[in-house]
């Protein structure tokens, strides 16, 4: 079956959502996200963006959207 939407989402954050504490082979956040979304919603193909960069403010995280993302 072919999928029928697609769906672009973006996640902005620190170094937490750009998964920098994990180990090697664990999944970040954004493709654990992605696979439940895919189980869920087959038919919607998902585009999981992700901004992030260790110690981030919120600050920090408009002004990336602003410069790097708001035309995404």
């Amino acid at each position: 079956m072919m999928k029928s939407a697609s769906i672009r989402i973006l996640i902005l954050g620190d170094s937490i959502a750009g998964g920098g504490e994990l180990q090697q082979g664990e999944l970040k956040f954004a493709e654990i996200m992605k696979d439940i979304l895919q189980r869920n919603y087959p038919n919607v193909n998902f585009d999981i963006l992700v901004c992030a960069s260790g110690g981030w403010s919120t600050t920090q995280e408009v002004i990336a959207y602003e410069k790097y993302c708001k035309n995404i």
